[in-house]
């Protein structure tokens, strides 16, 4: 069993010294699997300036030329979120919200009540036999719904903390701004996003 590869662009490098090629591969045999694309960036001067990023578009599988400060700014909005988010479920008052959430959520006589509960205020996000599968504890449950489920779980438990919602608005800042969509670099290729 072997690969198909089809070369379906080729053209330039943005500075003209070498090539970008892009392949089209799908696997050489009937029983399934889809098809995938592969680029090459032939130039060392452009290979340090651009990278092939994936399209934003959903259901687009070829990638796009893109610069890799742009990729790397991306990355490092991602890290200060992520790194934000800890902080936010670090704090001592994060723990006293879920502390109070958890003892609410265990009142709740059973697990079917429990994902009642929950599904009631937006915080299940799956089919109850999946809940049923996954749920361990009530503590776990909560916490691993990360900060981003906070403002629900203090509806939840009918209180709200200004600290909490100041941190939550400032990391949101940090991942509008790695959501932002990164520039494509226009090469004409075919294959490649335009």
């Amino acid at each position: 069993m072997g690969t198909d590869r089809d070369l379906i662009g080729e053209g330039p490098c943005p500075c003209g010294n070498g090539k970008i090629r892009v392949t089209r591969c799908s696997p050489d045999h009937p029983w399934g699997g889809e098809a995938w694309y592969e680029n090459e960036l032939a130039c060392a001067a452009c290979g340090r300036t651009y990278t092939f990023a994936r399209s934003d578009q959903m259901l687009e599988k070829r990638d796009r030329l893109v610069l890799r400060k742009d990729v790397a700014e991306r990355e490092e909005h991602w890290k200060e979120y992520l790194a934000k988010t800890r902080a936010i479920m670090a704090m001592p008052a994060t723990q006293q919200m879920l502390a109070k959430a958890t003892t609410l959520l265990d009142q709740q006589q059973s697990v079917a009540a429990k994902f009642r509960f929950l599904n009631h205020h937006g915080l299940a996000g799956m089919s109850e036999s999946t809940f049923r599968k996954r749920f361990r504890d009530s503590d776990s449950y909560l916490k691993d719904l990360g900060a981003g489920s906070l403002r629900k779980i203090a509806a939840m438990i009918g209180t709200d903390n200004p600290e909490i919602s100041t941190a939550l608005a400032d990391a949101a800042k940090c991942h509008e701004r790695h959501s932002k969509p990164i520039p494509t670099v226009t090469t004409g290729i075919s294959g490649l996003v335009a």
